[in-house]
């Protein structure tokens, strides 16, 4: 199943309603797109790297 993940950090306030108001403003939408958006902030780290860059994936995709 396709998806949009925004991945826009502080944009919008740092809140999901705030990323969607982003995305609307640029006239993506889940209607427009024709897929989900998955706005949310949960994230859990996957692995971690000697130089202290963690991988993040939305703990909502992957862990539901």
């Amino acid at each position: 199943l396709p998806v949009l993940i925004p991945a826009m950090g502080s944009h919008g306030g740092a809140t999901t309603q705030g990323q969607r108001e982003v995305l609307r403003a640029y006239g993506v939408t889940e209607e427009s797109m024709g897929v989900p958006i998955l706005a949310m902030h949960s994230a859990r780290e996957l692995a971690h790297r000697d130089d202290w860059r963690s991988l993040l994936k939305l703990a909502e995709v992957f862990f539901a």
